[in-house]
């Protein structure tokens, strides 16, 4: 008896949010599950970036020369100045937002779960997802006034 044997890919995709809307602006992937987050940056969304905007990111991209990173502090707020305080105060919201549009997109199980079907279609459905996920939050916003 022959078995087909089974194997497991894990795949990136890279979501970029604007902090001003609150909305997905871009999604490039799939990327393969190996690939570091700085690379897939490079590759994709650095390129595309206007001269004026910024990319939050955390302390693995602190060694890369961009003017578009926006490097998280780290370390104990015991240690910071008030106007570090004050700026890693202002990442913190920047990350709950994200959270909350990654939670969002979670909702559809496509994102967490197992992928049975062909590899190559994961993108697009991927895609609708964040279109969806946008759509959605007209109705249902992150931060209700």
């Amino acid at each position: 008896m022959n078995k087909k044997r089974c194997k497991s890919y894990f795949v990136l995709f890279q979501t970029v949010a604007s902090l001003g809307t609150n909305r997905i602006v871009s999604v490039d992937g799939p990327f393969k599950g190996s690939a570091a987050d700085v690379t897939i940056a490079r590759e994709s969304i650095i390129p595309q970036m206007l001269p004026d905007e910024r990319l939050l990111a955390d302390a693995g991209y602190r060694h890369e020369n961009c003017n578009h990173m926006i490097v998280a502090p780290g370390g104990q707020s015991a240690s910071m100045t008030s106007t570090e305080r004050e700026f890693a105060g202002q990442v913190h919201s920047a990350r709950q937002v994200v959270e909350r549009l990654y939670s969002r997109m979670q909702e559809f199980n496509v994102i967490k779960g197992v992928w049975r079907f062909d590899l190559d279609f994961l993108g697009d459905v991927f895609m609708a997802v964040a279109q969806i996920t946008n759509y959605k939050l007209k109705y249902l916003p992150l931060n209700r006034k």
